[in-house]
């Protein structure tokens, strides 16, 4: 069984007005929120074969919070593609995952990682700043569709866990 999760990065800072979008850092909620989703992550077992980052400053030190709880056992790529992407960049970039990745999971922006997760659920899903869903993909990369897939599991922040 293949699975994808879909993860929001973390909150940035607009603080530094001279900073582009591209280059804004994560804000220290962020940071901290960043750390809290990985030991969720990590409590869970969930250890994802690939991990594919947009190439904004804020999905990279999402992925980097990652990467320190999982103590640099993660495999990272950055994917220049995924920032400010159409849902179906996201899919092509999906769709050429090697098939030995049986665990994907891309850090990504909104509003696309929404209209992804909704599509993908078949219902209306909020997918605040660090928030992450997971479903079942019964197929090849190369196969993937947007049509309904079975939510594995969803979590944020804020959540009562």
């Amino acid at each position: 069984m293949r699975t994808l999760t879909l993860m929001r990065h973390a909150k940035s800072s607009r603080d530094d007005p001279a900073l582009g979008d591209h280059e804004r850092p994560l804000n220290s909620r962020g940071k901290k929120a960043a750390k809290t989703m990985a030991q969720r992550l990590h409590a869970e077992h969930y250890t994802p074969d690939l991990i594919l980052v947009s190439s904004a400053r804020r999905t990279r030190q999402t992925a980097a919070a990652l990467q320190k709880v999982y103590d640099g056992a993660l495999a990272v790529q950055t994917e220049p593609l995924l920032y400010e992407a159409s849902s179906e960049t996201y899919a092509e970039v999906i769709r050429k995952v090697d098939d030995a990745v049986d665990e994907l999971m891309i850090i990504g922006h909104n509003p696309t990682i929404e209209w992804i997760a909704e599509t993908l659920g078949g219902k209306a899903v909020h997918m605040p700043t660090a928030a992450y869903i997971r479903f079942e993909i019964p197929c090849s990369w190369s196969a993937f569709q947007f049509e309904y897939y079975e939510t594995l599991a969803y979590d944020y922040p804020k959540s009562d866990r």
